[in-house]
């Protein structure tokens, strides 16, 4: 198969991340150089709320290569083999429909809920490097249905990729179950767990 593999992740994961990392940071300095018992009670909500932005947005991805499509959602992977999908879709969200009559929708290929970020890239495609001075949002909103976002551009290169495979492409034609993601739910409910009793304690 031509190409190597791709990898796709929300617009936003980088961004989730280092956000999440450097608040959580900043609490725990607050907390351990602020005489103040109200930052410390910042620590546990922040640390929280960055571990369930990363779960929702950061640790999501799509992954294409020559055995299929793996789709890592926060709490579940799938692998789809090639010659199981039978449509693709892509607008509001990427949706993938297999032979077997499933569907699976990565969270890593939004559409019409895409970020800033893709809408501020976008702008700047358009208008060049110089500053535009924009008046509302309008001029970042974008349509899914009529214009390139992640799910398009996603649902566009699988499609290439099972082009090259031709019509008569020997594979599975079923998915295997989905399997659950048991490390991030250990994770969460740890990091929730002592998020609590911290708060409990400072409180």
């Amino acid at each position: 198969m031509a190409g190597g593999p791709l990898v796709y992740r929300y617009p936003t994961a980088r961004a989730t991340t280092i956000v999440g990392v450097s608040a959580t940071a900043v609490a725990l300095l607050a907390a351990l150089f602020v005489p103040s018992r109200d930052a410390a009670s910042f620590l546990p909500l922040v640390a929280a709320g960055a571990w369930i932005a990363w779960v929702m947005w950061g640790y999501p991805f799509l992954r294409l290569d020559e055995r299929g499509i793996t789709v890592r959602n926060s709490f579940s992977t799938v692998e789809i083999p090639l010659t199981a999908v039978v449509e693709i879709t892509a607008g509001s969200k990427l949706t993938i429909r297999t032979a077997d009559h499933r569907t699976y929708i990565p969270v890593a290929a939004p559409g019409s809920g895409v970020s800033f970020f893709w809408r501020a890239q976008r702008a700047k495609d358009a208008y060049g490097d110089s500053i535009v001075p924009i008046k509302g949002v309008d001029a970042l909103r974008l349509d899914a249905f009529r214009e390139r976002t992640p799910a398009t551009v996603i649902a566009d290169t699988i499609s290439r990729r099972i082009d090259q495979l031709g019509p008569r492409a020997a594979g599975p034609r079923s998915v295997p179950p989905p399997r659950v993601n048991r490390e991030i739910i250990v994770g969460t409910m740890v990091v929730l767990s002592i998020s609590a009793a911290l708060l409990l304690i400072v409180l």
